[in-house]
């Protein structure tokens, strides 16, 4: 901008330097309709400024501004009765006087409504030599910007009614996150999201649930205007497996089992999901290494160091006669005396000897432990009957008579037996009961078939059932899992999640360990009572298991453990318990039943020999858990009187008796309740029995 101003007159052109006063006499650039200096156009560095000068008005482009006011080019200005187009850049001002009320029209010559009249920048453009040339020039932009205010007010106020109705429609869908601090992301164009809250328009939407150390999840929703009110959506994000480095002594070659299923060769790193976990490190010819670890999840590492023990035991034993033959699984061991190494866990021991009975059995070996059979007696061979031709007696014709010698009358056996693994065993004596219901008992099942059952030999009943702990010594990887969010594998819970055939190999392995005769072989694929009958262990038969549980005097039998009469008394039993209902929701829900109003201590199972005994002295012979008879079941008993029975012959499902911890039905409470199974269960354990003395 120049200091020199250029000034075209209607009279002429004339160069004046800023600052210029317009106005009347004494103005640097006089103009008609004034008597005296009104306005002063000024150099602010490279702008010009318009002040008034007293209390006269500044007039721009047809709005009243305040003083000083910028000027741009092509700004027209009001002064007296002329107008002045000034054009800073080219440092001109050119005047046009009036005639009447004709004036020069500025680019906007009223305020559009609304709109405060103000000081400011406003890009007017108006210039020429004579009234129509100025009228020209500032009209065309005048109209053309009050087009495109008025467009772009228009616009403006489309946009505003178009948000307005994209939040009036949007929904609130409330959301319930785990963890809290989840992100969520939603396709579509427009939607946003607070703690709890997603607001998105009407329609199908997909939506993404992240956070770091979890399973992204995508679902699909449905958003309509009853989502505004509807209960919170929950949301729960899965943690991403941890990583658990598994190293072995020296690097041994192993392999890693999971909740019982292989899933790894270590040592090395495995990925797992998060929570409790069982796991077994096996190796050939190594006792598995068990141990329960908390897998924390995310991608967080973990490790664990295995030390491996050599899985062997010894077997100690003699033979009478002696030097007889011995296999073990088949293979030839030489003869006996024997101390033998062996690989722990079950083994088929058999031993022979020139006319003498064969002797075959399994045994257990315990890693770490000897197992002393002690002398081995091998049967005699049967005596030879003699024809009677061929009898020196007869020959000689001498009378034969047989003398008769008075056995020594045995002492009775003990009403108890200790066992150094199990505890206490109770003696029930021989005698004759009514086994089964009566036709109108009321909750009767038409398999309990009522008949009077002799048993002619007292036996021995274990006190409890077996435990965890008893369990782990002869199997240590047995793990029976979590129910409700429990463990089922505390020491003193009752094994349970065992099958018949564990059942009855347990009871062999124990009757091997007390220095038994077992009571089970392997006959036809199948285990079966040894013939004759042995002392070992085994499982109590139905009839012995009814009589042990009803039994009081040997004149009363209960209906109940308890009694006669209903409800049971509150604590009375493990059973299904209000405690046993799940607090939330999951796969227990759809097996949630309870006795109406009855509690007891415990939502599963408990520890053995909890609650009070029975009148023979036994414990929960009722609640906790069903448990496995020898039996093979039978739907329809023979109806008939019966002497020592022990069930079919023939292969099939065995027969389970007495409540258990999820019992919810009075009918099933009942110690004549029998049913049948196929195989483990979380509600299925069991107690051995063994005849008090030997048949002679």
């Amino acid at each position: 901008m120049s200091a020199a101003v250029a000034i075209r007159e209607p009279l002429g052109q004339r160069q004046v330097h800023l600052p210029v006063l317009i106005g009347g006499a004494g103005a640097d650039l006089v103009v008609p309709g004034d008597s005296a200096p009104q306005l002063r156009i000024e150099a602010d560095g490279n702008q010009w400024l318009l002040r008034a000068v007293g209390d006269a008005t500044v007039v721009i482009n047809g709005s009243v501004q305040r003083s000083p006011a910028p000027l741009t080019d092509h700004d027209v200005i009001r002064a007296g009765e002329a107008q002045l187009v000034v054009q800073p850049a080219a440092g001109r001002i050119d005047v046009t006087h009036l005639a009447g009320n004709a004036t020069v029209a500025p680019v906007q010559q009223h305020a559009l409504p609304g709109e405060e009249v103000v000081a400011s920048m406003r890009e007017i453009i108006a210039a020429g030599a004579d009234a129509a040339a100025l009228q020209t020039s500032a009209e065309l932009p005048a109209r053309r910007g009050s087009v495109l205010r008025k467009l772009g007010l228009a616009v403006f106020a489309a946009a505003t009614v178009a948000a307005a109705w994209v939040l009036f429609s949007l929904v609130p869908v409330a959301v319930q996150l785990t963890p809290a601090a989840a992100t969520v992301k939603a396709q579509g164009w427009f939607n946003w999201h607070t703690s709890d809250r997603i607001f998105l328009l009407p329609g199908r939407h997909q939506l993404e649930f992240s956070h770091p150390g979890y399973r992204s999840q995508r679902i699909t929703l449905a958003v309509t205007r009853a989502l505004a009110d509807a209960a919170a959506l929950p949301v729960t994000l899965d943690l991403l497996p941890g990583v658990l480095t598994v190293s072995t002594q020296g690097g041994e070659a192993a392999e890693l089992f999971v909740d019982g299923r292989s899933v790894a060769q270590v040592p090395g790193d495995v990925q797992l999901e998060h929570g409790p976990r069982d796991l077994i490190v096996r190796a050939p010819h190594r006792i598995d290494f068990v141990t329960r670890i908390e897998i924390e999840g995310g991608g967080r590492h973990q490790t664990l160091d295995v030390q491996l023990q050599p899985a062997a035991g010894w077997l100690v034993f003699d033979t009478l006669p002696a030097a007889a033959r011995v296999s073990i699984d088949d293979k030839d061991h030489g003869a006996a005396p024997q101390r033998l190494e062996l690989d722990s866990g079950l083994h088929k021991l058999s031993i022979t000897a020139a006319g003498r009975r064969s002797w075959n059995s399994q045994i257990a070996i315990i890693a770490g432990q000897t197992l002393d059979l002690g002398r081995i007696d091998l049967a005699a061979p049967a005596p030879v009957v003699l024809r009677a031709a061929e009898s020196p007696a007869a020959e000689a014709g001498v009378a034969e008579t047989a003398a008769t010698v008075a056995s020594p009358v045995p002492p009775p056996p003990p009403a108890r037996l200790q066992s150094a693994l199990l505890g206490t065993l109770v003696l029930l004596p021989a005698g004759s009961y009514q086994q089964g219901s009566d036709r109108r008992e009321q909750g009767r099942r038409s398999n309990e078939v009522q008949r009077t059952v002799t048993l002619t030999r007292p036996f021995y009943l274990a006190e409890t059932e077996v435990s965890n702990a008893q369990f782990h010594a002869f199997r240590a990887t047995h793990a029976a899992g979590l129910a409700m969010e429990k463990s089922l594998d505390l020491d003193a819970q009752a094994v349970s999640n065992v099958s018949w055939d564990e059942a009855v190999e347990f009871c062999n392995w124990l009757s091997l360990r007390e220095g038994l005769l077992p009571a089970y072989e392997r006959r036809d694929g199948r285990w079966q009572l040894v013939q004759p009958l042995t002392a070992g262990y085994r499982l109590p038969t139905e009839a012995e298991w009814e009589y042990a549980a009803r039994y009081v005097d040997g004149k009363r039998w209960p209906r109940y453990s308890w009694g006669d009469s209903l409800p049971p008394p509150a604590g009375v039993a493990n059973l299904a318990g209000q405690e046993s209902l799940p607090t939330r929701p999951g796969p227990d829900v759809r097996l949630a039943a309870a006795l109406p109003e009855y509690r007891d201590e415990h939502a599963v199972i408990g520890p053995v020999g909890s609650y009070a005994k029975s009148a023979a002295g036994l414990l929960n012979m009722s609640g906790n858990v069903s448990e496995w008879m020898h039996d093979v079941y039978a739907s329809q008993p023979e109806a008939g009187a019966v002497t020592d029975p022990f069930g079919s012959k023939t292969d099939g499902p065995h027969s389970i008796r007495g409540a258990n911890w999820r019992t919810a039905a009075i009918a099933e409470l009942r110690l004549a309740w029998r049913e049948r199974a196929t195989g483990p269960a979380q509600t299925i354990g069991f107690r051995v029995a063994r005849y008090a003395e030997v048949t002679p």
